[in-house]
């Protein structure tokens, strides 16, 4: 068994690595480079954005004194490259090669620190983890692979929740902030621990097409916390070198446990934690207003069962009925209409956009969506677009925008955003509603982050959040003077989403510690108790606050009913969010004084451990200038991170015996691979080199290859231009290319006349050394288009792909091989939901030339023929492959397939610690193909089914796809079996 396990790892390892290599995309050609070199970074940034750079370099050399004390290392220098074209808020830190990116737009969604701030000591505690991984088999293995290595033991034996809980747990010890203290970041496991059960640790990190699974940070921080809590900070510092060395098992070594131990010890005491915690909340009457499938009950305490859906951001309509957004499992982002009797109705399917607001007014719906540069993958926008209810008719009122979280004015003629410039300058914008077109622009107090604007009833003030490095403020703007007035003081509670009605302003916030709708009133003549009004920011006023809703796990975004009298919000379950309805009554509500914090607050012993005390390390941030250069892309062009003996081909994720040497820069523009590749077969050798250069608008492609034993010599070279033309709630793009090669040989010297040219019919009448030599040119198109998929969909329901492939040899004298194809495929939807049937039609023409005419199966003379570039129908066998044309390869050939896929069973199966079974499914399929050659008219035939499985094995992090496929074939009356297997390395 452990030979076996053995093989298993060391197989995946030779995966991983050809896995490794992180593309993210490019940035514009125009851009100019600029770096800063501190002590432990080097950060390149766009020029434009020099002043937020030193912001950051005083930030990441804070960052480095702290964040790695408690795993007892300090990590080498590591390149940080910053992306400021792209309307995303993200960052990733990557190891082969290893760097670190920053997308610098804050989120709309974002906790009370500066998102730069928030970046550096997240990122960089990643940067801790892995580089503390280089030592013992970990450091000889990189040796022999180089950085790949590191990833690879990385990707193999270290669980995400690990990686990312750690990461939480570092921001939320170090800062005033981080997720670790947000109520709402344990809301999701705390909701199923206590309405549920608690799953098997399989499933909790691998996740489930049957139920919702809360991500690897939610997981991960609380049994990182947890863990630190009960056995030391130094628990993890332990966990990392023993994976380094291969000490298994890893936490066990040290601490007498495992992994799959320590996840149920730690919600089993967090389940006596929070069942003690609900047990002091009385609740909110409410309404729910949507309706759910069927919810079932088991014998079973906690088994409740049901699909997990979301219906978030409820706006009332002047009816009285509420448009939502919709999302779940099963289902993509859509906007509902639900009626007084809870029944809904899909309004509009918007394309990709973080769910944050929406805005609905007299009919109008606004939101932000993000649309994509059709090259620049690191440029991208959020625009604002507008769905009239009545007449069924989508506007986009902005192009090439960077506008965030709109909101319509009382009566729908102007729209707030959130503007967010290349630089991190923010300001709110005014927007006429019809046209788009900006009215007013009104910056930000300090440069103060400005988060979800809403107005007031009568449409003169704007109601806001606002965020700098003192946590975050509620705020309330004039919009004829654009002075804004701060009305909460800055502090580090997690406030969000405010909304304006009459003198009440409604806004989320965790003071119970379950996230829950308050409300500050803005007359002052109250009777509350004075000693806990808030002060107004620079004046003697005073606003008191009240709890509004008390939910059993959380309560978000208020809406007012037109008439006042009624709140609908967002209340969560272990099934979802519910829209649930309340009276607005504030003699009901509860003064803020009343009000007691009761949760877990598992952070309270990582503060203790990491600092000692409470307070940032951003509390004291030095304001240091850095000299800052030129970035020169072309003195940056190569850049060898990994080797292998072995030869990769990273494009074909393939690999085979020999040597290889692998470049990818840091701006990720020009990717090179040399090496030698041996083929056992032909006992023979070829050096390789392949270079493809991407920070142009069309990419270049040139590879190489000679074989010293037979003299013979491959280079291409190609233009490829791949288009992101996306739009809406459909993927689409195109990518069009065109590359020619030279193929040549020497021939050795022989007696006159003993040969035919090897390329064509010309008999060789010298002795001489002479070089034959192939010409050929190939054209590509390719054009896709799709619908947005959920997580249980197996292929789009609606979706269409076509290709067309032209090659030949138009400069040959007497060899014209030629070959040509067109395929297409469509899908639409099946029978039942996630079911989906695919139909496939081609064409292929090929060509071969040769030196004589073909007299029989087995007489071909010298010949040469492209490759088919259709596949035949399954389980069909072609004979005599090397042949221009033998009986199974044909001039000519038709082919239609039809799948129809469908899932069977989610079971959510573990086998101990050998495999986890996350879903079954099946494929009905049926191949059909009609081929003219020589011997006159081929048909084939194929049926049957494939049975396959998504599972992961021995734990490891990246899914498994394995199955048998069942074909019968009509034509021979025969049947065979066939293995199928695959990795998925996309989420890697």
């Amino acid at each position: 068994m452990k030979s076996f396990i053995i093989c298993v790892i060391l197989l995946n390892l030779c995966n991983l690595c050809i896995a490794q290599y992180f593309d993210l995309g490019q940035d514009p050609a125009g851009t100019k480079w600029q770096q800063i070199n501190t002590e432990n970074f080097q950060i390149i940034f766009p020029e434009e954005f020099s002043g937020q750079a030193q912001h950051l370099a005083n930030s990441l050399e804070q960052v480095y004194i702290y964040a790695s004390n408690s795993l007892n290392y300090q990590p080498k220098k590591v390149s940080v490259i910053i992306h400021n074209q792209s309307s995303t808020s993200n960052a990733v830190v990557l190891w082969a090669p290893k760097r670190i990116e920053f997308y610098t737009t804050p989120s709309q969604n974002t906790y009370p620190q500066p998102w730069l701030d928030q970046l550096a000591l997240h990122e960089f505690r990643h940067v801790v983890q892995i580089d503390k991984l280089n030592q013992g088999i970990t450091k000889l293995l990189y040796y022999l692979l180089g950085e790949q290595a590191t990833a690879a033991v990385l990707g193999l034996f270290v669980p995400l929740w690990f990686l990312e809980g750690d990461a939480v747990a570092a921001e939320t010890a170090l800062s005033n902030t981080g997720r670790g203290r947000i109520p709402g970041f344990e809301m999701e496991l705390r909701s199923q621990v206590l309405e549920r059960k608690i799953y098997s640790y399989d499933k909790a990190v691998f996740g489930s097409y049957k139920d919702y699974i809360p991500n690897h940070y939610r997981l991960g921080y609380l049994i990182v916390a947890n863990a630190r809590k009960k056995y030391g900070a130094n628990i993890w510092d332990d966990f990392i070198s023993n994976v380094a060395r291969f000490s298994f098992p890893h936490v066990k070594k040290s601490y007498d446990i495992t992994k799959t131990k320590l996840y149920k010890e730690t919600f089993i005491e967090l389940d006596s934690l929070w069942e003690e915690q609900m047990n002091e909340l009385s609740y909110t009457k409410n309404k729910t207003i949507n309706k759910r499938e069927t919810i079932t009950q088991s014998a079973e305490p906690r088994q409740q069962a049901g699909p997990y859906t979301n219906y978030r951001f409820p706006q009332y309509l002047d009816d009285g009925s509420i448009v939502a957004d919709k999302s779940g499992i099963g289902d993509i982002n859509q906007f509902i209409m639900i009626d007084e009797h809870g029944n809904e109705k899909r309004i509009f399917t918007p394309g990709f956009y973080t769910p944050v607001t929406l805005s609905v007014k007299n009919n109008i719906l606004v939101w932000a969506e993000r649309t994509y540069d059709p090259r620049w993958e690191n440029r991208d926008y959020s625009v604002i677009k507008k769905y009239d209810l009545f007449n069924k008719k989508l506007k986009t009122l902005t192009h090439k925008t960077r506008l965030f979280a709109p909101s319509l004015s009382p009566d729908a003629a102007w729209i707030a955003a959130v503007n967010v410039s290349s630089t991190n300058d923010y300001e709110l914008v005014i927007l006429d509603a019809a046209t788009g077109k900006v009215s007013k622009q009104i910056k930000s107090p300090g440069n103060d982050f400005i988060l979800t604007p809403t107005w007031s009833d009568d449409g003169k003030n704007i109601v806001t959040i606002l965020l700098n490095d003192k946590g975050k403020s509620l705020a309330i703007v004039d919009i004829e003077s654009g002075e804004f007035e701060i009305l909460l003081p800055y502090s580090f509670d997690d406030i969000s989403k405010p909304v304006m009605h009459k003198n009440y302003i409604f806004f989320n916030a965790n003071y119970s510690g379950i996230g829950n709708i308050y409300a500050v009133e803005l007359n002052t003549n109250s009777t509350s108790n004075p000693d806990t009004l808030v002060p107004l920011y620079g004046a003697g006023i005073q606003y008191p606050i009240y709890q509004v809703t008390s939910s059993k796990f959380g309560a978000y975004d208020a809406c007012i009913s037109p008439d006042g009298s009624k709140m609908a919000y967002s209340d969560y379950s272990s099934s979802g969010y519910d829209v649930v309805e309340m009276k607005l009554n504030p003699e009901d509500w509860r003064p803020l004084e009343d009000v007691e914090n009761n949760s877990i607050q598992l952070y309270k012993h990582l503060v203790e451990q990491e600092m000692g005390k409470s307070g940032s390390i951003f509390d004291s941030l030095p304001d240091k200038q850095y000299e800052t250069r030129k970035y020169r892309k072309w003195q940056h062009l190569f850049n060898f991170h990994s080797w292998a003996p072995l030869f990769i081909d990273v494009n074909n994720e393939e690999f085979s015996t020999g040597i290889s040497f692998l470049s990818q820069n840091k701006l990720s523009t020009a990717f090179t691979t040399v090496g030698y590749e041996y083929n056992y077969t032909g006992r023979t050798g070829s050096y390789v080199a392949n270079f493809s250069y991407r920070g142009w608008y069309p990419i270049v492609d040139i590879g190489a290859r000679y074989n010293p034993r037979s003299d013979f010599y491959d280079v291409s070279t190609g233009l490829r231009l791949p288009l992101n033309l996306t739009h809406g709630k459909y993927i689409q793009g195109i990518e069009a290319g065109i590359n020619t090669g030279w193929l040549a040989q020497k021939l050795p010297k022989l007696p006159p006349n003993s040969y035919y040219d090897i390329f064509g019919d010309t008999i060789i009448p010298s002795s001489d050394t002479l070089l034959s030599l192939l010409h050929y040119m190939h054209y590509n198109f390719f054009a896709y288009r799709q619908i947005k998929t959920s997580s249980k969909d197996l292929a789009p329901r609606w979706g269409q792909q076509i290709s067309v492939d032209y090659i030949h040899t138009p400069f040959q004298s007497s060899l014209k091989a030629t070959t040509y194809a067109i395929e297409t495929s469509l899908f639409f939807p099946g029978i039942l939901k996630h079911h989906s049937i695919r139909i496939n039609g081609g064409y292929q023409v090929r060509i071969g030339g040769y030196k004589q005419p073909i007299k029989d199966d087995t007489t071909m003379g010298t010949c040469y023929a492209f490759s088919n570039l259709l596949n035949y129908p399954r389980g069909v066998l072609l004979e005599n492959p090397a042949k221009c044309f033998s009986v199974k390869q044909d001039s000519t050939l038709y082919k239609f397939s039809i799948d129809y896929k469908l899932p069977v069973l989610y079971p959510d199966l573990n086998i101990g610690p050998i495999v986890y079974i996350k879903r079954l499914k099946a494929n009905l399929f049926y191949d059909y193909a009609e081929g003219k050659s020589p011997a006159g008219i081929n048909t084939y035939q194929s049926t049957g089914i494939e049975l396959t499985a998504d599972m992961h094995i021995f734990r490891l992090l990246f899914p498994f796809d394995l199955g048998v496929r069942y074909i019968y074939l009509p034509d021979l009356q025969q049947s065979r079996f066939e293995f199928l297997f695959s990795i998925d390395f996309s989420n890697f």
